[in-house]
This record gives structure tokens, sequence and C-alpha cells, in this order.
């Protein structure tokens, strides 16, 4: 740990050990200087800094309208630009003279305090991790090494240890491979154990990767190699490493240096158990257990098991798929008419090379792991198109779109449509269907001669207000969540089981799928639309008000994608997808 810039010992002191240093953008700030400062001057797309500053009964209103009394101008009503510069930029970095202000709380309680006003960029400090308001530059001190000079003296095949951290792996790999221990160094088995997962990380594809990068910008699949990764070399026998779909990612090239992996885990004498749906990696499993025959409650059952011989020959969905693995069906191809160019995309590794995309087509953007392809179209073209919605104080990610020229043709709507499950309560709420139900089931006779009308046959459920679920508190131990006894875990009123269409109530709908309330309810035009788009994307298992957290991120994704497919949007616009088919059999990638 003495060469970690996590410890005091080593880290840059200047930059406290994390590599660059945040400076003060004011054009970030202030984006329309010819309004007043709390009139629309500053950009906020959080409560902080307009609310926070402008708003009375917080700390910065009464600082900021004591700083404004001093130097003559009101937050209100003076344009920003007509301020002088020497004003704007106490504002920015600080008063040096001390401020009395006169603070009033919300509570309604008045007192007087001296206080230095730090400036805007005084409070922000170094929290402006994603750049709203900053510029993220490398420490002057250590040039973004994190560490201070005496480590970085030390060196390996001439580099540093930063240095040998930023590179790629696909070179670190070269470099390391050249080094030599003497015998019986302590080194040695480190050594040996290095070069073996370096080679691993090279092979499946991540050799764009450095051991720098941060974890949190893997994807899932580039994360689960490398925890792989971690496991060669360990030397680890009777363990079970239990792997989620490891090909996830993957370009078909990379899929048998993983095949091998595994394989050589096995060898040591462990047990690999594999999750996965690519047919090269379920060919070569010494034993298979498929899972069939359907989705959601249409499945749950062991239809096939064996070896991969017994698997072909059986009647399984995967069994089809083994024996004719080039039955997918051509789709029909379409002349485009128009083009969109992005032009110099220069962002990572990409070369500045004009990019034509054909407009109203389907596009396929592929390659091996690493060669650009999300930095291209996310990171660059969707940035553009379809910025980042910003609604904190500061950004938690970057937001700026990749290093490029321009972008020309730009269709008039774009869309990307991720694997998040940000906004997804449940299908039937996402595809909007929820109340409209509700006002099906209240125009029906039955609801009428009850005298139930739609918003009596929505009523939440008076114990568990809607939420279908009781707390119990155990005092020091974490709460318990159990089923609400009252409406048996559906959120609703007693008087909604009341009335019943095609021989379910509303709530006993809500716990059918979706192919389920699609037959009973095909005929009906205000629902039917979005649950046959999601039956057709191959959703129809999922139940209605299935929990949007229990959704895995390629079902997210497809739902959304229902969603879309049921709009009447109008023509010109760029849907972008990253990896639709994640966590699709071959028989949902075919539909």
């Amino acid at each position: 740990n003495r060469f970690d810039p996590n410890t005091y010992r080593a880290a840059c002191p200047t930059c406290n050990g994390v590599g660059s240093i945040p400076r003060p953008n004011p054009s970030k700030l202030i984006i329309t200087p010819e309004k007043p400062l709390c009139g629309g001057a500053m950009h906020s797309p959080g409560f902080f800094p307009k609310g926070y500053l402008c708003q009375p009964g917080n700390n910065g209103h009464d600082i900021v309208q004591a700083f404004a009394a001093r130097h003559g101008f009101d937050t209100k009503s003076t344009p920003w630009r007509d301020v002088p510069e020497k004003v704007r930029d106490m504002f920015y970095y600080g008063d040096p003279e001390p401020l009395d202000v006169t603070f009033s709380s919300k509570s309604g309680r008045v007192y007087n305090r001296t206080v230095k006003f730090p400036g805007f960029y005084g409070w922000v400090r170094d929290w402006d991790i994603g750049g709203t308001y900053t510029d993220n530059i490398p420490c002057p001190a250590c040039n973004g090494a994190r560490l201070r000079p005496e480590y970085l003296a030390v060196r390996l095949q001439g580099y540093n240890i930063y240095q040998l951290n930023t590179m790629p792996i696909s070179r670190l790999r070269d470099t390391i491979n050249k080094v030599e221990t003497r015998e019986n160094s302590p080194a040695t088995a480190n050594l040996r154990t290095a070069k073996r997962r370096l080679e691993f990380l090279n092979k499946v594809g991540l050799g764009y990767l450095n051991l720098n990068r941060v974890a949190a910008t893997l994807s899932a699949g580039e994360a689960q190699r490398v925890k792989l990764a971690g496991l060669l070399g360990s030397e680890i026998t009777n363990l079970t490493v239990l792997l989620d779909e490891p090909s996830r990612g993957l370009h078909p090239r990379e899929v048998n240096a993983l095949f091998e992996a595994l394989a050589e885990l096995r060898d040591e004498g462990n047990t690999v158990i594999v999750v996965e749906h690519d047919l090269e990696i379920i060919e070569k499993a010494d034993h298979i257990i498929d899972m069939g025959p359907g989705p959601g409650v249409m499945g749950g059952e062991i239809v096939a098991k064996g070896t991969p011989k017994e698997i072909l020959e059986s009647d399984s969905i995967t069994g089809h798929w083994l024996r004719d693995p080039e039955k997918r069906t051509a789709p029909r191809g379409r002349k485009p008419e128009k083009w969109m160019t992005i032009e110099g995309a220069r962002e990572n590794n990409l070369k500045g090379e004009s990019v034509k995309i054909p407009l109203d087509t389907l596009v396929g953007v592929c390659g091996v792991s690493g060669s650009g392809k999300s930095t291209l179209i996310i990171d660059t073209l969707g940035r553009v198109l379809d910025p980042i919605k910003h609604t904190t104080s500061v950004a938690k990610e970057p937001l700026d779109p990749g290093a490029h020229d321009s972008i020309n043709y730009q269709p008039q709507k774009t869309q990307i449509i991720d694997q998040t499950r940000k906004g997804i309560q449940s299908p039937a709420k996402f595809l909007g269907i929820d109340k409209k139900l509700v006002k099906i089931f209240a125009d029906s006779p039955e609801a009428h001669a009850h005298g139930l009308d739609e918003k009596k046959l929505g009523k939440s459920c008076s114990v568990c207000r809607g939420s279908g679920t009781d707390r119990i508190d155990m005092g020091f131990l974490p709460a318990i969540y159990t089923e609400c006894e009252t409406c048996a875990g559906t959120g609703y009123s007693q008087e909604a089981w009341d009335v019943k269409l095609h021989g379910y109530s509303l709530p006993e709908i809500n716990k059918l799928t979706i192919s389920e309330v699609y037959k009973l309810f095909k005929d009906e035009a205000r629902i039917a639309e979005p649950l046959k788009a999601a039956t057709d994307v191959g959703l129809g298992y999922l139940v209605l008000h299935q929990p949007g957290y229990s959704l895995s991120g390629g079902e997210a994704q497809r739902l959304k994608i229902a969603a879309e497919l049921a709009k009447k949007s109008g023509k010109d616009t760029l849907y972008i997808l990253d990896e639709p088919t994640l966590g699709q059999h071959m028989e949902d990638v075919e539909r």
C-alpha cells in the first residue's frame, strides 16, 4: 500500500490523491448575463444554486443579499452583465472582507452574525464531479498521477506505477512479460499470477482497458470478466463458481477465449455453473440443464438435461437451435435515401473519421470489445441528439458529448432506449394501462349497478395505502415487509373486488400476465395496442403489476421498446439501443 494514492503517505498533497482539480468556469454558471442573478442568469438544474441563493429562509440567500447590498446591486432587478467585473469576481471566488449578515430562518428566528463569504466556487469546492460549473484539469503537481514524486521515481521496465496502471492491458501484458526475477525471489509467484491474469484479460477482449479504470464505468460483462480473471492463478480448488451470462458484450471471436478460461478453472478442480444463451458455450459444456418450456409463469420446468449431444437430440427449443444454428430468417432490406454524418469524432480511441449513418433504416454498429462502438454512438451521437436530463444541483456523471466537429442532417427527434429501470414501477404503469383499466371497469354495467365510478374503483387500500405491503418495525433490526392481508397485496380497496369483467376483478387482473390480459381485452382499443407490443417483444410472461426492480436490464429495455411501438409517434425519429439482444435466447432474438 506504499504506492496507493488512497493513503496519506503516498497521495499527492496538492490534489489529495484524486489526480485532478476542479477549475472554476463562470460561463457554465452564468448562462444568460442579460438577466439578474436571481432572475434567470444562473444555470440551476436543481435546488442549488438558485433555490439556495435566491429563496428566503436559506442561509445562502441571506449571505448573497448582504453581499449585494454592500456592492450596490439588486439580485432581482440588476442585469448581471451590469454588475462591475470586480464584484462579479468576488461573487465567484469570495469577498476578502467579512460580511455582516442578518439571517432569517423559516421558523421565524432572526439573528445577526459576521461571516466570511467564500464565493460561489468556495461553496462548490470539489463536489462538482460531473463538471456542471467547473472544468476538471490534471493536477499541476502530479500531472494526474495522484502520487508524491518519490513514489513516481520508482520504475519497472522504464515505467513508473502510474504509467503502468494507465497503459492498455494489451501493452501492459507485453511489458510485464519482459520482467524477470531472480531465482527464489519472493516476487516470482506474484509475477507469474500477474502474467496469467493479464493474458486472460487480453484474450477475452479487455485489452483496451487499463488498471486505473473506475469500476463503476465497467459494463456488467466487463466487470464479470475482471472478477473471473481474479480467480485465475489463485490456485483455489473445490470452489463452485456461478456466472450469469459471462459472454455478454463479447464479440464472437472472444467467446472461445472465455471458454478456455472456464475450462481452466474446471480443470483445476472447481465446479463452474454458467447461465448462458451463447450456443458456442452451450455446445462445449459437459452437462446442460435446459429450462422451459416458456418464459415467466410458462417456465420453471426442466425440459431437457444431459450432454450437448443429448440436448441436441431433444425436442426443446435449445435443442432445435443446436441442430440448426443458421435457421435465422433474413430481414427485408430497405434502401436508404438520407444519410446523417458524424464529422471528426475523436473521443477515446476514435480517429476523427467521417461516419455516415443511413436514416429510415435498421443500422447495426459492430466490432470487437473496445473498438469504439459505444463511444461513437452513445457518448458522442447520443449525448448530442438526446442530452442527459440533468435535474440535480451538480452532475454525478459526464454530460458533455465526446469530442467531434459536427453532426449533419440530424433527425427531428432522438431517443436512447437503455437498460436502466429508472421510472419503471410496473409494466402496467409504464405502459400507461393501469388507469385505463380502471376506466374500463368503471364503464361496465356492473360498476354502474354498484354505484362505483372511476375514483372509487381506483381508490387505494386504506391499510397499506396502495403499496400492497405492511411494514413491521423490528427496532434495531431491519424492518420486515409482509403482504397486506386486507387487499391481498394488490393495493386496491375492497370496492374494487366487487366488479368483475371476463370473470376477473380489477385486483385479480393485475396478477395476470401481459399475454393473459391481452387475450381478455384484445378488442379493447384503449389497452390492446401496448399489451400487444409488449407481447411482440417477448414480454408476455411478465405479470401486469410486477415490481420494476425485479426486471432485468434486457426486460426493462424491451418494455421501453414496447412503449415506443405503442405510441402514435411521428416520423423522423432516431432510436439508439445498446445491445438490445442482451440476455435473450436465440428464439427471442429471432422474434
